[in-house]
């Protein structure tokens, strides 16, 4: 039966000792996210039989993360952790009094694990098709994605602080069709601005995905998403573990060119949520992104809100046709960030323009946090000090 006392680990990690390196690549991203992990068996106590260690283990951890792999499926070690954390767990998630047990097993290669009623299965590492090749060739985006999926199964949320994310950014398929030679007003085209800015076509076509929120801005390799969770343990690890942030993904309405009811109603929860918009400025030139400004409006009002306008190049590249982007395709954003009205006349939400990297992002949601705390709690909770 799982116990009711509070566990020692949030999770166990089960491998095959050739897959030493993907566990401790794991338990150091899991553990940097605010989890306490078990995962090295080199930690048994010597001359203590090794199934009574394990045992103790695998009752004090919540969860149980199990790397499968060829490796593991001969392996002896991860037989019997799965099959122990089974049979000691299966019954709980029938029970209400008890605390939720899971077993996610993450997919490294093709090879296929017996089913439990009780375990999740992610594919992500299968589908990447990295496993062979090693951590050295791993994309930051995969593993990130990864983490995320592997924290929603184990996070308890119940205490972290929600924030609605929308990102208002071109997809790839949209960019294949867009005339880049299109006269935009007060602007020129999109083509005449990448000039300007020196941004290459083939490297800025490469920088948009699938979905708005695979975007990758300051001209690097990593999506806008990525960045996000890269945030979170950040802001976990520099408030001392007080603010622990769930970000909620827009729902797909908000895109919908068909539906305008449906759109405004995702809008709406912008303005009425704890909120993050992030704007890709030159996606600004796509109709589109554009129309979305409008359906947003509130949010520029609302001060449990942070809009940011993100560099798509680097902090080297002259940024003055961008913010020339913004004022015009973006005017409410423009005029509450660079013409405030003095005196105020309504509540702001806290804006950035031109963020050039993670560290502006990370200074304007901190500041909308600690404002969103101190009106929503006393003083004195969840105060902290950086170092």
């Amino acid at each position: 039966m799982s116990p009711l006392k509070p566990f020692a680990n949030d999770a166990f990690i089960s491998y095959s000792s050739p897959d030493r390196a993907w566990a401790e690549q794991f338990a150091q991203s899991l553990t940097g996210r605010g989890f306490k992990v078990f995962f090295d068996r080199d930690s048994l106590r010597v001359g203590e039989t090794w199934e009574g260690q394990l045992d103790e283990n695998l009752d004090s951890s919540q969860h149980l993360v199990v790397l499968w792999s060829a490796n593991a499926s001969r392996s002896d070690w991860v037989k019997y952790e799965r099959t122990y954390f089974h049979l000691k767990t299966r019954g709980s998630a029938l029970d209400p009094n008890r605390v939720t047990r899971r077993q996610v097993i993450v997919l490294l290669d093709d090879t296929t694990p017996a089913v439990h009623s009780s375990l999740q299965m992610i594919p992500t590492l299968r589908e990447a098709k990295v496993y062979p090749d090693g951590l050295a060739t791993l994309d930051s985006n995969v593993w990130q994605n990864l983490i995320r999926q592997i924290e929603d199964s184990i996070r308890d949320n119940s205490n972290s602080t929600r924030i609605l994310v929308a990102v208002l950014a071109s997809t790839r398929d949209s960019l294949d069709t867009f005339d880049f030679d299109k006269s935009i007003g007060f602007v020129g085209s999109m083509g005449s601005v990448m000039d300007s800015i020196g941004i290459d076509k083939t490297h800025f076509m490469k920088c948009y995905g699938a979905k708005p929120a695979e975007w990758r801005p300051f001209g690097g390799s990593d999506q806008v998403w990525t960045i996000l969770e890269n945030l979170k343990t950040q802001i976990l690890q520099a408030t001392n573990g007080t603010i622990q942030i769930q970000w909620i993904p827009i729902g797909e309405d908000f895109w919908s060119t068909d539906d305008l009811d449906a759109a405004e109603r995702e809008a709406r929860r912008l303005v009425s949520e704890l909120s993050l918009i992030v704007i890709d400025p030159l996606s600004l030139c796509n109709e589109q992104v554009s129309e979305r400004i409008n359906l947003i409006q509130g949010c520029f009002t609302n001060t449990n809100s942070v809009v940011m306008v993100l560099s798509p190049c680097s902090a080297e590249k002259s940024l003055t046709p961008l913010r020339n982007l913004v004022k015009v395709r973006a005017r409410p954003v423009y005029n509450s960030f660079y013409q405030p009205p003095v005196p105020l006349s309504s509540p702001f939400a806290n804006f950035g323009v031109n963020l050039v990297d993670h560290i502006d992002m990370q200074r304007l949601i901190l500041t909308t946090l600690g404002q969103y705390v101190t009106r929503t709690n006393p003083p004195a909770r969840n105060t902290f000090t950086n170092p």
